[in-house]
């Protein structure tokens, strides 16, 4: 005798805690990069500077 549920439920729960998942993640992702974007602005703009001013130095080099 077959005593496990039908597929059904475990179909249901699965996509249930799938969408929690993503909703926590995306939520996880939304305040980690609204903090973050003005330190990652900040890092790649003074990258980007550091890189033309060695390129400018080794060019007058």
């Amino acid at each position: 005798m077959d005593m496990s549920p039908p597929p059904s439920y475990f179909e249901s729960q699965f996509s249930l805690n799938v969408e929690n998942g993503q909703r926590l993640f995306s939520s996880q992702c939304q305040s980690f990069f609204s903090s973050s974007s003005i330190l990652l602005v900040y890092f790649a703009f003074s990258h980007i500077l550091y890189l033309h001013f060695t390129h400018f130095v080794y060019k007058v080099r």
